[in-house]
């Protein structure tokens, strides 16, 4: 089995031998650089500067559909919907790997609510009033931070689920020890 780890966001105050070198007989490569769901993830890495670069591929994708989204023609509903596939797909992609600060969360919401602002053509709308708009044509839709949240669950279950190394690696349980309270010697 191919394995590999790296201790994002630390830089080079890792020593490789003091945190992983095996686990369960499995012998750990460490990683200073690992691609996950097209995204280059290094130990240098912050996850603002991955939240910029997704947002940078948004914007060049909106840019390409811009016309579409803007068209008086079309409906509300399915300018929204576009967005929500096309824009929006593109920025939640690999943004399971995050951790939200306060700051990233802000920043999301204002991507967000300035590409609501350009298709609903409402440029002096609060953001609260924007997502009340959205709320009404799409009740369930879940904001942007909220998607990332629910995907690092999702993400977190996808892993916990079977008998996988990273199971066991995420739960630090070793396999072969014994369950319960240990014997007297």
């Amino acid at each position: 089995q191919k394995c590999t780890w790296s201790a994002f966001g630390a830089g080079e105050d890792v020593d490789p031998a003091v945190i992983l070198g095996s686990m369960h007989g499995y012998e750990i490569k460490h990683e200073t650089e690992t691609k996950y769901l097209g995204v280059f993830l290094d130990d240098h890495a912050r996850d603002a500067t991955i939240l910029e670069n997704r947002r940078k591929a948004a914007w060049r994708i909106f840019f390409k559909v811009k016309k579409t989204l803007t068209n008086k023609n079309l409906s509300v509903k399915v300018r929204l919907q576009i967005l929500h596939q096309t824009v929006f797909g593109s920025y939640l992609f690999g943004t399971e790997v995050l951790t939200l600060r306060r700051i990233e969360v802000d920043k999301i919401q204002s991507f967000e609510a300035r590409l609501y602002r350009l298709v609903l053509d409402d440029y002096e709308s609060e953001r609260e009033a924007i997502r009340k708009k959205v709320k009404e044509i799409f009740p369930d839709h879940l904001s942007l931070a909220q998607q990332v949240r629910l995907r690092r669950i999702t993400l977190l279950g996808h892993a916990l689920r079977g008998n996988s190394l990273c199971k066991q690696i995420l739960l630090s349980r070793n396999p072969e020890q014994r369950k319960g309270r240990p014997k007297r010697i």
